[in-house]
């Protein structure tokens, strides 16, 4: 990620609800007057727009128009933001497609809403899916608490025994299955 500017923690996230991954099309279709169409790929980078929402106080709602204005150049500036996306919550590059829309007052809080550019959402690679396609789903999330206690005791003793910090870190995760699918493949193989 060759970004030097960050969304801030003093500003919440998006809200779940009215959240919407809008790939653009990778792919250029040509029909043909018989036979199947050509197909061909534009490129491996896929943008896509998302829809987002946020729930604000006054105080976060100036923060998000200040980041808005100062760092994000009022939307030509690319930024790091942690999104959720199909592999988890992991940071993107993002930038704002255009204005924030009008905030809307419901109670004390504001609803606003705004369009994000991502220029690429994380996806497993082809190897991370040869290795998952082939464990069960549901060997893997009850492993998940065992894998969680090797990898932090051995690896990183910070992550405080919390299960979900590789829970909801899933590149981390993915990463750990990885490295050390052998041995997790012993602890799924017996509970």
């Amino acid at each position: 990620m060759a970004v030097d500017t960050f969304y801030p923690d003093t500003i919440p996230l998006p809200l779940k609800q009215g959240y919407v991954l809008k790939p653009r099309p990778n792919v250029r279709r040509t029909e043909l007057e018989q036979g199947a169409g050509r197909v061909r790929r534009n490129g491996r980078q896929k943008p896509t727009e998302l829809a987002v929402v946020w729930e604000l106080t006054q105080y976060e709602l100036m923060l998000l128009q200040g980041f808005h204005e100062h760092q994000a150049d009022e939307g030509t500036a690319w930024f790091g933001m942690r999104l959720l996306t199909y592999v988890g919550l992991v940071i993107c590059e993002v930038r704002f497609k255009g204005e924030i829309n009008q905030p809307k007052q419901a109670g004390h809080l504001w609803q606003v809403s705004a369009t994000l550019e991502v220029r690429e959402i994380p996806r497993l690679s082809e190897e991370d899916y040869a290795i998952l396609v082939a464990e069960s789903g549901d060997a893997l999330f009850a492993a998940i608490p065992r894998v969680h206690h090797v990898v932090a005791t051995a690896l990183w003793p910070s992550l405080d025994d919390d299960p979900t910090a590789i829970g909801e870190d899933v590149p981390t995760f993915i990463g750990a299955v990885h490295t050390f699918h052998p041995l997790l493949n012993g602890l799924w193989s017996n509970p």
